[in-house]
């Protein structure tokens, strides 16, 4: 209505050449004050952001919106029924001794099928682990839903011991990306799946079990140390870095072999 007001009044006023100057000064004005409108608008849309993470006993779920509540911009659903390995690692970076990150990286896959169900990895500045809820939130969504996939692995510990008699445990080399079976875990015992020769212990076999640096060790009864650092006897050791579902692994080795690393 304002353009077309401004308009009438030059075109009957085309012989004013002043009429014609201010009514051009006029209409630039207009067009850059609603350039100027949807420009603050569209900012105010764009810095308007939503997440939300849900985590179950079955799996978990993240939804994200910006500039308004009906424009999803992230769906994620893991159902835990096409899981079968969580990897997690954690690495503190030092210079000098001195802290100045840490790196993280989460993965969810399953092993059958060879696909990366979710995977996520980050950055953040926290010498305690504890970085900002809200920044980082990916971070804490895995570290919560590994609790929840724990719980749901050992609720169906059982089950799969009885299908199977043991429950495999796998690695994942992180610079080659190969996922490869290391152990078997079943009641009383444990196997090492070594390709040169698989390695048995049965629970009153083992001598010692002890963690060293992000190892776990595990001697055999006939296990020596003999003159000039040699060895005898059956050692095995488990990357625990690399090792897939080291929480339920953990918690498992207690139920079967009654001991804990905790």
């Amino acid at each position: 209505i304002i353009a077309a007001l401004i308009w009438n009044h030059w075109y009957y006023n085309l012989k004013d050449t002043g009429a014609t100057k201010s009514i051009g000064i006029t209409y630039g004005i207009l067009i850059s004050l609603i350039v100027w409108i949807k420009y603050i608008s569209r900012i105010n849309e764009v810095k308007f952001y939503h997440s939300n993470f849900f985590i179950g006993i079955n799996g978990f779920a993240i939804y994200s919106c910006a500039g308004t509540t009906k424009y999803i911009w992230r769906k994620l659903e893991v159902d835990f029924n096409d899981v079968t390995d969580f990897v997690s690692l954690t690495t503190v970076n030092k210079f000098n001794f001195n802290y100045t990150n840490t790196d993280y990286r989460f993965m969810w896959i399953n092993a059958d099928s060879k696909k990366v169900v979710y995977e996520t990895k980050g950055t953040f500045h926290d010498e305690n682990s504890n970085p900002d809820k809200i920044l980082w939130a990916d971070y804490w969504l895995n570290v919560e839903a590994e609790k929840y996939w724990t719980v749901y692995l050992l609720d169906n510990l059982e089950k799969t011991l009885q299908d199977k008699g043991y429950i495999t445990f796998r690695i994942y080399l992180f610079e080659s990306s190969i996922h490869v079976p290391y152990i078997q875990l079943g009641i009383g015992y444990i196997t090492f799946l070594l390709k040169e020769k698989e390695t048995t212990y049965k629970f009153n076999e083992i001598k010692k079990m002890y963690t060293k640096g992000n190892d776990l060790y595990i001697e055999h009864k006939n296990f020596q140390k003999t003159f000039f650092f040699l060895e005898s006897g059956n050692k095995n050791y488990i990357p625990l870095l690399n090792l897939s579902n080291r929480s339920f692994f953990l918690k498992a080795l207690e139920i079967l072999l009654g001991y804990s690393l905790t």
